[in-house]
C-alpha cells in the first residue's frame, strides 16, 4: 500500500486524533534522532528491555518524531519490519511512560490496513478474470463481451490505482484501451467519437502508471497510441497486440486453422495429462519428488480462507475433511476432489466456454513426522484450522512447428502459460528472482528451456506469444540474427550447475538460453546479456541437494558475432551484506541478511537442504573478541515460530570483552562449494 491511499488513512487518522503529529522541536535535529534510533536498535537487538527504556525516556521528543518516521514509512510501503518497529516503539512507550495511546493507534492502523489489503488481494484474484474477458472479448468481437470487459477492467484498475498497485492498474488501464479500440472499428459517428475517447483517456492513465511503476517495456507504444488517438482518432499506431500485459493474447489469438496472418502464425495446442518431468529435464528449482519445495496453498475452513484459487478462475474449497472443485467460481461445487497425504492429481478447467482449458495438478499434504533441514518430527498434516497443501503441475499442452513437436509447460505450476513478467521475492534475500515457464522444441529435445519473449530454432529467431491458458501460441520469424558463442566457465565447483541461464537485454529483450550443458559452447545471438538464474543439485529422489542462483551483483556482459564469451560462476565464494552491531559489551547478527556470493558475483541461495553454517571471528582493534562461534543452526521450535530461520539459520546475539567498535569476518566449508569466506567487515 503506498503513497495515495496512505496519504488519505494518515489524513483520516490526524482528523481523528490517534496519529500524534511531529513538532518542529522534533524534527530540527536529525542527528539526535539518528542516535536514539541507533541506541534503541542495539538494546532491541539484544532485547534488553531496560536499555530500551532507559534510551527512550532519555530522547522522548526523538522516540516521537522516530514513531511518526515509521508509521509514515509503513502506510506507504507496508513493509514488515517498519511494523516490527512500530510495534517495538509503542510497547516499549508503554512501559516506560504507563501510556497505552501509541500502542493502540498501532493496532488501529494496522486493522485499516488489513481491511484495505483484502480489497487489493480482491483485485489482484480479478486481473485474472480481466486477462480472460480481455481475451475473448478480443476473439469474439461481440459488443456484449467487450462491454463486460470494458466493465471489469474499469474497476480493477480503479481499486490497483487506489492501493498504488501501480504495474497492476497500467496493466488493466491497456487492456481497457485497447477494447474501447475493438469498439471504435466495429461503429460510426458520436459512438465511435465515444469510444476514441474511452481509449485516450485509458492510454493516458496507462502511461501515468507504467511511469509510476517504472515499467518501461510498453511506454514507446503506449505514448504512440495517445499520439496517433490524438491527431488522427481511430487510427491505432501500429499493431495493437497484447505485449507486456500478463497473459494477455495478441490479435491473432485463437486461430485454430494455423494461418500466417500479419506475420504471425498460430499453433494450435492440445492438453497432455502427464507430468512433463518424466520426458524431459525441467530447470524449475522446485522440480522433483521433493514436495516440501513445491508451491503451497493454506486452506482454512472460514468464508475468508476456505476457497483458494491456485489456478486461473478455478477454485478449491476445503469443507472439514472434504476438498472440492468450483472451476467457474460461481459458487456451484463441480465435483468432489481425493487429497490426502499421497500424490494425487486433480483435475481442473481453466477459462470458460470454447476457450476453457483442462489443467492437472499433483496435490498432497504433508505426513505427521517428517525431517527437512535435519529437523524431525516437523508436522504437515491437516488441522481442525487449516490444511497447508503443496501442489505442482502434472500436464502440458502440446502442439507441432515446422514439422516438430512444441511443448509448453507451466513450470511455474500456476495455471498459466506466460512470460516471465513479475518475479518472485527469494525468501532468504528479498531480491526479485527469477521465475518462468518452460518450452520445449524437437523430437530429439531432452532438456526443456525456460519461455522468453524470443526462442532460436535452427538457427532462426522467432518472437513468441503465449494464451493465457495456453490453448495456442503465436510466432513470427525475426530476420537478420546474428550469432556469437556464450560457453560455461565453472571454476572451484563441485557440482556443474544442472541449468545456468542468460536472459538477453537489449536486440531479443527476455530472450534466455541455457548454456549449462554443451562444452564447446552455446550459439546464441549477439546482444548485451545478465546471468538470469541457475540450479546446482547433486543426488536424487529425497536425498536431493539443491542450490539456486541469482543475478546477485553480477555484470552485464556482450556476445558479439563470431567470437566466444566465457561466462565463469564459481568459486572462490564469498560471505558479503551480513549485517551487524556491537555496542557495550553486546554483539548481534542478524542471520538472514548474510549473501553468498560467486567468482561473477552471482548469488548462490535457497540451500536445501544444507545451508552453510559460518563461524564468526570479531575483533575490536587488534583484539580478537569472538573467536571461531559459529552460528546456529534451528530446532523444531525455532521453524515453529519463524519458518524462514531452516534457510537462514539463527541470528547470534552473545556478549562481548571489547567495547568496539567491532569488525567481523565469516567462514564456512559446504559439501557442493567447498570454502566460503568473507573480508573483515565493519558495522552498517
Amino acid at each position: 500500500m503506498k503513497l495515495r491511499v496512505a496519504t488519505a488513512m494518515l489524513t483520516l487518522l490526524l482528523l481523528a486524533g490517534l496519529l500524534p503529529p511531529a513538532t518542529a522541536q522534533e524534527q530540527i535535529d536529525p542527528a539526535k534522532v539518528a542516535e536514539f534510533w541507533r541506541r534503541f536498535s542495539d538494546a532491541r537487538n539484544l532485547n534488553d528491555q531496560r536499555s530500551m527504556q532507559r534510551v527512550l525516556r532519555n530522547s522522548k521528543a526523538e522516540a516521537r518524531h522516530q514513531y511518526t518516521v515509521s508509521l509514515n514509512g509503513w502506510a506507504k510501503s507496508g513493509d514488515a519490519t517498519l511494523l516490527g518497529d512500530l510495534e517495538s516503539l509503542a510497547t516499549t512507550w508503554e512501559l516506560a511512560f504507563a501510556d497505552a495511546t501509541l500502542r493502540k493507534q498501532v493496532a488501529a492502523f494496522k486493522e485499516l490496513k488489513d481491511s484495505e489489503r483484502e480489497r487489493l488481494g480482491q483485485a489482484r484474484a480479478d486481473y485474472d478474470s480481466c486477462v480472460y474477458l480481455f481475451n475473448r472479448s478480443q476473439t469474439s468481437k461481440k459488443p456484449e463481451d467487450a462491454q463486460e470487459a470494458i466493465t471489469k477492467l474499469t474497476a480493477t484498475g480503479e481499486t490497483c490505482a487506489e492501493f498504488s498497485d501501480f504495474e497492476y492498474a497500467g496493466h488493466s488501464y491497456s487492456m481497457l484501451a485497447r477494447t474501447y479500440q475493438l469498439i471504435a472499428s466495429q461503429v460510426s459517428g458520436e459512438q465511435k467519437k465515444h469510444a476514441n475517447d474511452g481509449a485516450l483517456d485509458a492510454f493516458k492513465k496507462t502511461k501515468e502508471y507504467y511511469s509510476e511503476s517504472g515499467w518501461q517495456n510498453d511506454l514507446p507504444w503506449v505514448e504512440a497510441q495517445i499520439k496517433a488517438l490524438t491527431e488522427e482518432p481511430g487510427k491505432p499506431a501500429g499493431k495493437v497486440g497484447a505485449e507486456g500485459v500478463p497473459g494477455a493474447a495478441g490479435d491473432d489469438a485463437g486461430n485454430p486453422k494455423g494461418e500466417a496472418t500479419g506475420g504471425w502464425t498460430t499453433i494450435g495446442l492440445s492438453y497432455v495429462g502427464r507430468d512433463p518431468s518424466t520426458r524431459w529435464q525441467c530447470p524449475d528449482y522446485a522440480d522433483g519428488e521433493v514436495y516440501f519445495l513445491w508451491p503451497q496453498l493454506i486452506l482454512r475452513d472460514t468464508e475468508e480462507f476456505k476457497k483458494q484459487v491456485p489456478f486461473g478462475g478455478a477454485t478449491l474449497i476445503r469443507d472439514g475433511s472434504q476438498y472440492h472443485v468450483d472451476d467457474e467460481s460461481d459458487g456451484r461445487i463441480d465435483r468432489k476432489v481425493k487429497i490426502d497425504n499421497q500424490p494425487h492429481q486433480v483435475d481442473f478447467v481453466l477459462g470458460k466456454g470454447d476457450d476453457s482449458v483442462k489443467y492437472t495438478a499433483t496435490m498432497k499434504y504433508g505426513s505427521q513426522s517428517e525431517n527437512h533441514f535435519g529437523i524431525g518430527d516437523m508436522n504437515f498434516q491437516p488441522t481442525d484450522l487449516f490444511t497447508q497443501l503443496f501442489y505442482r503441475r502434472h500436464c502440458y499442452m502440446e502442439g507441432e512447428f515446422l514439422g516438430e513437436p512444441f511443448v509448453l509447460i507451466d513450470e511455474n505450476s500456476n495455471g498459466e502459460y506466460s512470460m516471465p513478467l513479475r518475479g518472485w521475492n527469494d525468501p532468504k534475500n528479498g531480491e526479485e528472482a527469477f521465475y518462468a515457464d518452460a518450452v520445449v522444441i524437437g523430437k530429439k529435445s531432452k532438456r526443456a528451456v525456460p519461455l522468453g519473449e524470443f526462442f532460436v530454432h535452427d538457427e532462426k529467431v522467432y518472437q513468441i506469444k503465449v494464451a493465457l491458458y495456453g490453448s495456442s501460441v503465436q510466432v513470427k520469424e525475426v530476420p537478420g540474427a546474428k550469432f556469437g558463442t556464450a560457453a560455461l566457465e565453472v571454476v572451484k565447483l563441485r557440482a556443474k550447475p544442472h541449468y545456468l541461464v542468460i536472459r538477453n537485454l537489449d536486440t531479443y529483450k527476455g530472450a534466455m538460453f541455457d548454456i549449462s550443458q554443451d562444452r564447446k559452447g552455446t550459439e546464441v545471438p549477439t546482444g548485451k546479456y545478465e546471468i538470469a538464474y541457475g540450479v546446482i543439485q547433486a543426488g536424487k529422489g529425497n536425498r536431493i541437494e539443491k542450490i539456486q542462483i541469482l543475478r546477485g551483483k553480477s555484470k552485464p556482459f556482450e556476445i558479439r558475432e563470431g567470437e566466444e564469451t566465457k561466462i565463469p560462476v564459481g568459486g572462490p565464494f564469498i560471505f558479503d551484506d551480513f549485517d551487524f552491531s556491537g555496542a557495550a559489551g553486546r554483539f548481534f547478527l542478524e542471520a538472514k541478511t548474510i549473501k553468498v556470493y560467486g567468482v561473477s558475483g552471482e548469488l548462490y541461495t535457497l540451500f536445501y537442504d544444507d545451508p552453510p553454517v559460518p563461524t564468526i571471528t570479531v575483533r575490536s582493534g587488534k583484539r580478537v573478541v569472538i573467536k571461531g562461534e559459529e552460528l546456529k543452526r534451528p530446532i523444531l521450535s525455532d521453524y515453529q515460530q519463524n519458518p524462514i530461520t531452516l534457510w537462514t539459520g539463527l541470528d547470534l546475539q552473545t556478549e562481548v570483552a571489547g567495547q568496539g567498535p567491532f569488525q567481523a569476518r565469516l567462514m564456512a566449508r559446504h559439501k557442493l562449494l567447498g570454502a566460503i569466506l568473507s573480508d573483515w567487515k565493519d558495522p552498517n
